[in-house]
Parts: C-alpha cells; sequence; structure tokens
C-alpha cells in the first residue's frame, strides 16, 4: 500500500503485481476473466439471429413493429430492473412510442424522430440489461439499434428535452454494462449537463409514487430520477478514474424522494422473482443503482481526499479527513437493515446470499462491494504520508499508528471483496448485475 501505483489516482495491476500475487497464493490469478465475461456477452449480443433497426439508407424509417416496441415496453416495466433504472416512465413513453410510429407522408419531424432514436436507445438498453431473458420476444441486433441512435447524437445536442436525456441516459447505461468505458464516461457528461439544463438538480414538491399525477408533475418528477442516475454515475466515475465529477453538491437540492429511506430496502416481492406484474405497480419507490446518500458520501471522499486541492494537503490534515470520512461511512453502514447491512469481513458469502430472495441477494452484493470499494479508497489516502519521512511533529508516532490502522483496514476490505467476487463471479453476466 506504501508504494501503490496509481494512473489517474487509481491503482492499477502491472505484470509484476501479478506475478507477486501468484507467488502468494500459489495459483495463478486469472485477471482476464473479466474480458472473458465481457466480450462472451458482446459476441452473445451481436451474433443472435437479428430485426434490422433501421433502413438499408441508414435512416431510422424502418423500426421494430409497434407491437414489439410495446412488448418490450412490458417487459421491462414488470421487471425488477425497472426499479434499479427508471430512466423511462411507462405512461410518458407510451407517448413517445406513439410519436415514433405515428403516420407520415413526408420526412420525419425532428420530434419524431427524436421519439424514434429514443425507442431505439431504449431496445439496445433493454437487450443488454436483460441479457438473453426475453426469449419470449422476437430478437434483435442491440449493436444496430445502439449504433443507429448514436448516429443522431450530433442532432440531439441541439435541444435539452426530457425525450434527449433518456435517450443520451439510455446509450451510457448499454455502453456501461458492456465495459465501454471511454465512450460511456462521453455520454454521460452530456447526461448531466441536459439533465441541469432541464432543472433535474432543483427539488419541486410533487405527489408520491402513485397513479393519481398530472402529466406535468410526471414529466418533473421523472426528470428528477433521471438526474439521480447522472449524479450517482457521476460520484462513481470520479472516484474510479480520477477525472472530477461533472455535479457539485453545491449546485443541487439533495432532498431525497419521498419515501426512499422507508422503502429502499424493502423488497417488494417474497421469494426470487426477476419479473412480476407486482413491479408494475407506480405506487413502488425506485431504489436506482447505488444507494443516495452513499453517492453523497463519495462526493465526499473525492473532495477531501482526491480534488487537486486535497492532493496537496499536510499529512495531519490528510489523517484528520479520514477519520471524519471513515466516522461518516460507519453511521451509514448502520443505518442499513441487518439483513442487508455491509461488514467489513466476511466469510462464507455463498450461504449467506442463498437464503436471501433475489432483491435482497442483488442489493447485498452490490452493497458489500460498494462499502469496501468505499472503506479501501477512503484508507488508501493515507499511504501518500508513508513516503514524507520528514515529519517530525510530536504526534508524529501517532499518525503513523493511524495510518498502519488504515492499511490494515485497505488490506481486510480488499480481502473482503475478492472472497464476494469469488462467490458470485459466475453470476455477474447471468444474474443481471448492476
Amino acid at each position: 500500500m506504501g508504494q501503490n501505483r496509481c494512473h489517474t489516482g487509481i491503482p492499477f495491476f502491472t505484470k509484476g503485481d501479478e506475478e507477486w500475487i501468484n507467488s502468494r497464493t500459489g495459483g495463478e490469478a486469472n485477471f482476464q476473466i473479466f474480458t472473458a465475461l465481457r466480450m462472451r456477452q458482446q459476441t452473445q449480443l451481436s451474433d443472435s439471429p437479428h430485426i434490422p433497426a433501421h433502413g438499408a439508407n441508414g435512416d431510422l424509417g424502418v423500426l421494430p413493429s409497434r407491437g414489439i416496441t410495446k412488448a418490450f415496453l412490458d417487459a421491462f416495466h414488470q421487471s425488477f430492473l425497472r426499479l434499479v433504472f427508471p430512466v423511462v416512465d411507462y405512461t410518458l413513453f407510451q407517448e413517445t412510442i406513439a410519436a415514433a410510429y405515428e403516420a407520415s407522408d413526408a420526412l420525419s419531424s425532428p420530434k419524431q424522430t427524436a421519439a424514434k432514436v429514443c425507442v431505439l436507445a431504449f431496445i439496445s438498453m433493454v437487450g443488454v440489461l436483460f441479457h438473453g431473458k426475453l426469449s419470449f420476444l422476437p430478437a434483435m441486433d442491440w449493436d444496430a439499434c445502439y449504433h443507429a441512435a448514436r448516429s443522431f447524437l450530433p442532432n440531439m445536442l441541439d435541444e435539452a428535452t426530457l425525450e434527449n436525456l433518456q435517450t443520451v441516459l439510455m446509450l451510457y447505461l448499454r455502453q456501461r454494462y458492456i465495459g465501454h468505458s471511454e465512450s460511456s464516461v462521453i455520454l454521460h457528461s452530456i447526461a448531466c449537463r441536459m439533465a441541469f439544463i432541464l432543472g433535474g438538480n432543483t427539488y419541486t414538491e410533487t405527489q408520491a409514487f402513485r397513479n393519481e399525477i398530472t402529466n406535468q408533475e410526471r414529466q418533473i418528477r421523472h426528470i428528477r430520477l433521471l438526474f439521480w442516475h447522472c449524479y450517482i454515475f457521476d460520484k462513481d466515475i470520479a472516484l474510479r478514474t480520477g477525472q472530477p465529477p461533472f455535479i457539485s453538491d453545491m449546485n443541487c437540492d439533495l432532498t431525497l424522494p419521498k419515501g426512499y429511506v422507508e422503502t429502499q430496502f424493502v423488497p417488494p416481492l417474497p421469494g426470487h422473482h426477476v419479473s412480476s406484474s407486482y413491479y408494475a405497480d407506480e405506487s413502488l419507490v425506485p431504489f436506482l443503482p447505488g444507494e443516495l446518500r452513499l453517492s453523497m458520501l463519495k462526493h465526499k471522499t473525492y473532495e477531501l481526499l482526491y480534488s487537486t486541492k486535497a492532493l496537496a494537503k499536510l499529512n495531519s490534515e490528510i489523517i484528520r479527513a479520514i477519520l471524519e470520512l471513515d466516522d461518516e461511512l460507519e453511521s451509514w453502514r448502520l443505518s442499513i437493515p441487518k439483513v442487508v447491512r455491509p461488514a467489513l469481513s466476511v466469510s462464507d458469502v455463498k450461504q449467506a446470499l442463498s437464503e436471501l430472495p433475489i432483491q435482497h441477494r442483488m442489493q447485498n452484493i452490490v452493497l458489500h462491494l460498494e462499502y469496501h470499494y468505499l472503506v479501501v479508497t477512503i484508507h488508501r489516502a493515507g499511504a501518500r504520508c508513508i513516503a514524507d519521512d520528514s515529519d517530525t511533529h510530536p504526534d508524529a508516532d501517532e499518525r503513523y499508528t493511524a495510518i498502519n490502522s488504515s492499511i490494515a483496514l485497505c488490506l481486510e476490505a480488499s480481502r473482503s471483496t475478492l472472497c464476494y467476487l469469488h462467490a458470485v463471479i459466475d453470476d455477474l453476466a447471468g444474474e443481471m448485475f448492476w
């Protein structure tokens, strides 16, 4: 930890690191398995027989039939994933579908083209997220859907609309899920700016999640949900790449959605069901792809430890920030219900997960990995102090004790991460792992 190699602030493995791991574990660590999983997924997406996504002339004139598109929407709306990634509102998206398939004698209007692009982006995202779970629907060329929608991205930059924000965010999710991090970051930056233009960073009082809501309230609520997607992903990207976040908390009202804290960890359906008509109940509060309060702590972690200003801090300031963040992370951990509460040390992961319904199992995995990652991210900053041998402060011994404690926490959290990855590696692609 004292000599951790970093690229833009994030550690990475060299060939020597891999050889060191192999020598200590007595086995050869296969780090290519993650790439293999991604490549296998991409091959499955590309090789499937398909319905063409666009016309031969490269326009968007030929879409899947309206019935097929509606079937994809219904499948998504009745799945657990619609609570994790609430990127489309069922009622509003039906209006988008109607606009996309509206009969037109002439060339498509800009509004109709935007609707068609949004439909294709949705289909490309759903195909990747469900990953072969839609066998009851006609096969699609998900890649063709993505590239057809992506080709119209310059047109979407002319105006920030709810439809365009949805489109960019769904294209981002598709790219992020299959591991195309470079293009996904660019799409994310566009989505963040659109969310701000549409006012998603501000809080407007709306009705709780239920059916009786006006169309305008529905749009406001949905823009806010799309903003939360941008916010969660923004904090992840900042910590994982070392690049500054696009969203500053100072410019946002971070009031949580109504009912979020109370329902975040209550599974909406008992048992092991991924799809059910029960999920179509609009009174259910979306979980979102990350815990919002933890995302806020991620932002603070970046600001206090990894921003340009933070990198110039004195050793004492770094240690003080680490202790402050560690206290806040522990407070967050204790606020999580025991059934999914992360622990620093874990053992017998498979047995513990097998006893949980699928909704809690997926949340448990994600929360543990997120928690362990943030523990490492917070405490590894203490390693920066080790290289400074000039510290003659009277409290220097106490500081080095704190640094050693941080390194020990990093190692334990890293071991726990490996335990979880070992337990769930076979399900990373097969259980719609987000």
